[in-house]
Protein backbone atom coordinates (compact mmCIF):
# COMPACT_ATOMS: atom_id res chain seq x y z
CA UNK A 1 0.00 0.00 0.00
CA UNK A 2 1.35 3.35 -1.27
CA UNK A 3 0.40 6.38 1.36
CA UNK A 4 0.40 9.97 -0.71
CA UNK A 5 1.43 12.56 1.17
CA UNK A 6 -0.17 15.33 -0.49
CA UNK A 7 -2.67 18.38 0.91
CA UNK A 8 -5.54 15.82 2.68
CA UNK A 9 -3.06 13.65 4.37
CA UNK A 10 -0.98 16.31 6.09
CA UNK A 11 -3.93 18.46 6.86
CA UNK A 12 -5.11 14.93 8.25
CA UNK A 13 -2.04 14.79 9.88
CA UNK A 14 -2.12 18.12 12.38
CA UNK A 15 -5.45 18.24 12.71
CA UNK A 16 -5.33 14.67 14.42
CA UNK A 17 -1.85 15.72 15.64
CA UNK A 18 -2.20 15.80 19.46
CA UNK A 19 0.90 16.68 22.48
CA UNK A 20 1.89 19.80 20.24
CA UNK A 21 -0.15 21.96 22.40
CA UNK A 22 1.07 25.46 23.87
CA UNK A 23 4.25 24.68 25.79
CA UNK A 24 4.51 21.01 24.38
CA UNK A 25 5.46 22.27 20.70
CA UNK A 26 8.43 19.78 18.82
CA UNK A 27 11.97 21.60 19.92
CA UNK A 28 13.95 22.60 16.42
CA UNK A 29 16.22 20.55 15.15
CA UNK A 30 19.82 20.21 17.54
CA UNK A 31 21.56 20.09 13.90
CA UNK A 32 20.40 23.68 12.69
CA UNK A 33 21.87 25.07 15.15
CA UNK A 34 25.21 23.22 15.20
CA UNK A 35 25.66 23.77 11.44
CA UNK A 36 24.42 27.27 10.62
CA UNK A 37 24.83 29.29 13.94
CA UNK A 38 28.45 30.52 12.77
CA UNK A 39 26.68 31.93 9.54
CA UNK A 40 25.98 34.90 8.97
CA UNK A 41 22.26 35.27 8.79
CA UNK A 42 20.37 35.80 5.30
CA UNK A 43 17.22 34.31 4.15
CA UNK A 44 16.27 31.17 4.59
CA UNK A 45 13.38 28.73 3.32
CA UNK A 46 11.83 26.29 5.68
CA UNK A 47 10.49 23.33 3.53
CA UNK A 48 7.89 21.59 5.62
CA UNK A 49 7.58 23.75 8.54
CA UNK A 50 5.23 22.03 10.37
CA UNK A 51 4.50 24.35 13.63
CA UNK A 52 8.04 26.50 12.46
CA UNK A 53 10.54 25.72 15.61
CA UNK A 54 13.18 25.66 12.96
CA UNK A 55 12.01 28.98 11.32
CA UNK A 56 11.48 30.66 15.19
CA UNK A 57 14.84 29.47 16.26
CA UNK A 58 16.23 30.78 12.48
CA UNK A 59 14.69 34.15 12.94
CA UNK A 60 15.52 35.02 16.86
CA UNK A 61 19.13 34.31 15.43
CA UNK A 62 18.90 37.20 12.79
CA UNK A 63 17.73 35.44 9.29
CA UNK A 64 14.61 36.42 7.67
CA UNK A 65 12.38 32.90 7.25
CA UNK A 66 9.84 31.97 5.08
CA UNK A 67 7.59 28.75 6.34
CA UNK A 68 6.55 26.77 2.99
CA UNK A 69 3.86 23.74 3.81
CA UNK A 70 1.15 22.20 2.03
CA UNK A 71 -0.95 22.23 5.16
CA UNK A 72 -3.35 24.85 6.53
CA UNK A 73 -3.73 23.30 9.66
CA UNK A 74 0.55 23.26 10.08
CA UNK A 75 0.78 26.55 9.21
CA UNK A 76 -2.12 28.00 11.16
CA UNK A 77 -0.07 26.07 14.12
CA UNK A 78 2.84 27.86 12.93
CA UNK A 79 1.64 31.40 12.75
CA UNK A 80 0.49 31.00 15.93
CA UNK A 81 3.59 29.68 17.82
CA UNK A 82 5.23 32.24 16.07
CA UNK A 83 3.21 35.20 17.62
CA UNK A 84 3.36 33.44 20.82
CA UNK A 85 6.87 32.57 21.07
CA UNK A 86 8.70 34.14 18.63
CA UNK A 87 11.14 37.43 19.83
CA UNK A 88 11.32 38.40 15.92
CA UNK A 89 7.81 37.22 14.45
CA UNK A 90 8.61 40.20 11.87
CA UNK A 91 11.00 38.05 10.20
CA UNK A 92 8.80 35.37 9.54
CA UNK A 93 6.04 34.90 6.45
CA UNK A 94 4.26 32.16 5.05
CA UNK A 95 3.77 30.55 1.87
CA UNK A 96 0.87 27.82 1.68
CA UNK A 97 2.45 25.63 -1.22
CA UNK A 98 3.21 22.40 -2.51
CA UNK A 99 6.33 21.81 -2.98
CA UNK A 100 6.62 19.43 -5.27
CA UNK A 101 4.96 21.69 -7.94
CA UNK A 102 4.99 24.87 -6.49
CA UNK A 103 6.69 27.59 -8.70
CA UNK A 104 8.21 30.58 -6.78
CA UNK A 105 7.09 33.81 -7.66
CA UNK A 106 8.91 36.71 -8.21
CA UNK A 107 13.20 36.63 -7.72
CA UNK A 108 12.88 34.75 -4.27
CA UNK A 109 16.26 33.21 -3.57
CA UNK A 110 17.08 31.95 -0.29
CA UNK A 111 20.74 31.85 0.80
CA UNK A 112 19.81 28.67 3.42
CA UNK A 113 17.19 25.88 3.28
CA UNK A 114 15.73 23.75 6.05
CA UNK A 115 13.86 21.09 6.17
CA UNK A 116 12.85 17.90 8.76
CA UNK A 117 11.28 15.18 7.83
CA UNK A 118 11.13 11.45 9.72
CA UNK A 119 9.46 9.88 6.84
CA UNK A 120 11.12 6.62 4.72
CA UNK A 121 9.22 7.34 1.40
CA UNK A 122 10.88 8.87 -1.47
CA UNK A 123 10.85 12.68 -1.02
CA UNK A 124 13.13 13.23 -4.04
CA UNK A 125 10.23 15.23 -5.97
CA UNK A 126 9.90 17.44 -2.79
CA UNK A 127 13.90 18.15 -2.32
CA UNK A 128 14.33 18.47 -6.12
CA UNK A 129 12.13 21.55 -6.56
CA UNK A 130 13.12 23.78 -4.25
CA UNK A 131 16.86 23.35 -5.06
CA UNK A 132 16.70 26.33 -7.93
CA UNK A 133 15.92 28.76 -5.41
CA UNK A 134 19.09 28.58 -3.20
CA UNK A 135 21.94 30.31 -3.81
CA UNK A 136 24.83 29.39 -2.23
CA UNK A 137 26.42 31.62 0.30
CA UNK A 138 29.62 32.14 1.35
CA UNK A 139 30.71 30.24 4.81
Amino acid sequence: MTEAFDKHYWDSHWQQASGHGPGQEIDPNPYLSREISGLTPGTALDAGCGEGAEAIWLAEAGWQVTEADVSTEALSRAAERTSRECAAPERVGWIEADLTVWQRVGSSIWSRRTTRTRHARSWRSTYESPIGWHRAAPC
